[in-house]
């Protein structure tokens, strides 16, 4: 069996006067559909889809209408249906968006019954910037204030059917430049990384390892949440020494503070809908010390960072913590807690 289409105008499909939250206004679709094959044995089949000049008119606030950007798409798959497993292998699977790639392959199957599947999906390309560009009416605050340049690397891979799954997730940043008013910026190479074990058994859902970088922090975390009529949470993390120096990387406002040594963190976590509050305790934070600039010291009692009245302590744990308490607290919170579901 052979489907082509060609140059079909996507513009011609109505909608401008229905109450529809979106319609297409431009562009055009061109699709080569070829299956061969039995249900007795299998049947195998070829997509190839390309949509040029794509785009849509939308109702952001639910009247106003505006038009998007173009979108260039393009679908690329290759897959076996076999009937007698209820099975669909996919080959090889990509879809092209405005330069940006989404590749998948993998299985899924038992499809009529309890799907199970064991596939993987990952990105080339992809650039978070075009938001802006693609729903410029959904980014228009924001764009004024965030500046994104660069892509962004995502890994997924699960396995398993919807009572039993294991996933495995990786979000690589490392390579995205951004800067946010003049409170954040990030230059294209300084480490930026999310990454997560994961599994679910029922209601029980355990975080293996879910690990964080970000410049020079690096994180573990693990734990475990069960959802159940009475959620519980219970969460255990800590850090490798940060060396505090070279922050000014990523947060300019920090600068003036001639920042050494190293801190690290050591934690955890328990909740549930029967307690009054989440119940968190410290383990260990270890010690900093923070250096003022001469600049800062020339400035007046009372007129400067909120670090040229308080202790070095303040200044490298941020504010908001009256200082006696945090130290309270840290005494109170030396043994060892790790929270049990």
């Amino acid at each position: 069996m052979k489907i082509n289409i060609t140059a079909l105008p996507l513009g011609l499909v109505p909608g401008s006067g229905l109450r529809v939250a979106a319609h297409p206004v431009s562009g055009e679709v061109t699709l080569n559909f070829e299956a061969q094959g039995s249900l007795q044995e299998q049947i195998r089949s070829t997509v190839a889809l390309a949509c040029k000049g794509f785009a849509l008119e939308v109702k952001p606030d639910g009247e106003t209408v505006e038009r998007t950007g173009v979108f260039e798409l393009g679908v690329d798959q290759q897959s076996i249906y076999e009937h007698s497993q209820q099975k669909v292998t996919i080959e090889s699977g990509a879809v092209v968006l405005n330069g940006a790639r989404f590749m998948v392959k993998g299985g899924i199957g038992n499809l009529f019954s309890l799907p199970e599947w064991n596939v993987e999906l990952w990105t080339e390309g992809l650039q978070p910037a075009a938001a802006f560009d693609l729903f410029p009416m959904y980014f228009r605050s924001l764009r004024q204030d965030l500046l994104l340049e660069g892509p962004v690397a995502i890994r997924l891979k699960s396995s398993g059917t919807w009572e039993s799954l294991n996933l495995e997730a990786q979000m690589d940043l490392e390579d995205l430049g951004l800067r946010y008013r003049e409170t954040l910026q990030k230059a294209p190479g300084i480490p930026l990384l999310v990454e997560a074990i994961c599994s679910k058994e029922g209601k029980r859902i355990t975080i293996a390892d879910l690990r964080c970088t970000v410049h020079q922090l690096r994180m573990n975390m693990s734990g475990e949440f069960l959802a159940e009529e009475s959620p519980l949470l219970g969460l255990v993390f800590q850090t490798e020494p940060v060396p505090l120096a070279g922050w000014e990387a990523l947060v300019p406002s920090v600068g003036p503070y001639a920042m050494e040594g190293s801190v690290f963190l050591r934690g955890s976590l328990k909740a549930a809908s029967t307690m009054p509050r989440p119940i968190g305790r410290c383990l260990r934070i270890g010690s900093p010390s923070v250096y003022l600039l001469p600049e800062y010291r020339r400035l007046a009692p009372g007129h400067g960072p909120r670090s040229s009245r308080n202790s070095p302590w303040m200044a490298s744990c941020g504010r908001g913590w009256p200082r006696s308490r945090f130290r309270e607290r840290l005494r109170r919170e030396r043994a060892s807690f790790l929270p049990s579901l």
